[in-house]
């Protein structure tokens, strides 16, 4: 399993060279050309890689060792399909959320105490 370094900028950086490469992974952000930052969902990158059928057909290869690989590394270690994912919030979370929550409300309180403050001394003025 292959992952690319991103450079924006570098003509050697694209999806498709890395793809055909073995690469697993890119990150970088265009199908074709590096050079121009885009979105990889973007219109012409989706009408460039509709025509591009070997594209495609390597992409689904890479597509498929990616999961293989996946499936069979740690990640997947005692996962099985009767495992169920159970969210634990650990008292120390939620002193955190709490702490997070109480910092945004003295946030607003100062800030509205300043606009009301400085709309004060201009009426006084």
């Amino acid at each position: 399993y292959v992952v690319t370094d991103m450079i924006n900028g570098a003509e050697y950086m694209n999806w498709r060279d890395v793809t055909f490469a073995g690469g697993g992974a890119c990150l970088t952000e265009n199908a074709y050309d590096a050079s121009v930052i885009g979105d990889p969902n973007s219109a012409d990158n989706m009408k460039l890689i509709q025509k591009d059928t070997a594209f495609q057909q390597e992409l689904k290869q890479m597509l498929k060792y990616d999961l293989y690989t996946f499936a069979n590394s740690n990640t997947m270690n005692g996962v099985t399909s009767d495992t169920r994912v159970v969210r634990v919030h650990p008292w120390w979370e939620t002193t955190l959320i709490a702490v997070n929550w109480a910092a945004g409300v003295l946030t607003v309180a100062a800030c509205a105490w300043y606009v009301s403050a400085l709309f004060g001394k201009k009426k006084e003025q």
